[in-house]
């Protein structure tokens, strides 16, 4: 599971909400499978 404040980088190092939305949903799908 991704931590938190990685996500939060991660979400910072982005350019564009769509990769941002991509990201999140990345990380759930991690957190559910």
């Amino acid at each position: 599971m991704i931590a938190e404040e990685t996500l939060v980088v991660q979400l910072q190092q982005t350019d564009t909400q769509a990769s941002a939305f991509e990201v999140l949903v990345d990380t759930y799908k991690q957190r559910l499978y």
